[in-house]
């Protein structure tokens, strides 16, 4: 059952956003509103954590020249060498076009090398280069420190490892869900 709460504020009826601008707040009244709420602002969460996480990477990849959206990529091209670039847009969830504009970016700062697959001459494989070699250790790095310090106080009782089990579970019911 839906229903409306007003909530008052400096005497108008509506409280106020900065800026004066009055809002409704809706919300779900029974007995499992709590829960319900929570996991309304399920997106919420997972938007914070990733614009921070993002900020995260992209301060600590400054001279490099690798943005945030190229960082996982680089571990994933350096620990599966000669993957194609349309197992990569697969793993990654990216359509192809996106996972092109970013390969032929790291290409040309030296960071993979793109060859032609010997079986199938439309396929390109995606080999670490020079550069992502030695970037490796430090981008690795980041991630770990990034990792612990936002999982520190899930991970003494192993509630780290099921956070990310279910937000993996999540993941893969999202992208079933926007196949249909």
């Amino acid at each position: 059952m839906r229903s409306t709460r007003i909530f008052l504020s400096n005497g108008s009826g509506f409280p106020l956003l900065e800026g004066g601008f009055p809002y409704i707040m809706e919300d779900n009244l029974g007995e499992n509103s709590g829960k319900e709420r929570k996991m309304n602002e399920f997106g919420k969460y997972i938007s914070i954590l990733f614009r921070h996480t993002q900020m995260y990477y992209n301060s600590h990849l400054q001279g490099l020249n690798i943005g945030s959206g190229q960082f996982d990529l680089i571990i994933h091209i350096c620990e599966n060498a000669g993957l194609s670039q349309e197992a990569l847009a697969n793993q990654f969830a990216m359509n192809k076009s996106t996972i092109t504009r970013i390969m032929k970016s790291l290409e040309a700062d030296g960071y993979i090398f793109r060859s032609v697959n010997g079986q199938d001459r439309r396929v390109l494989n995606v080999i670490p280069y020079g550069k992502s070699l030695c970037v490796l250790p430090e981008i690795q790095r980041i991630r770990s420190n990034w990792n612990r310090e936002i999982l520190m106080d899930l991970d003494e009782d192993g509630k780290g490892k099921i956070l990310v089990e279910q937000l993996q579970r999540a993941t893969e019911n999202a992208l079933s869900l926007s196949k249909k």
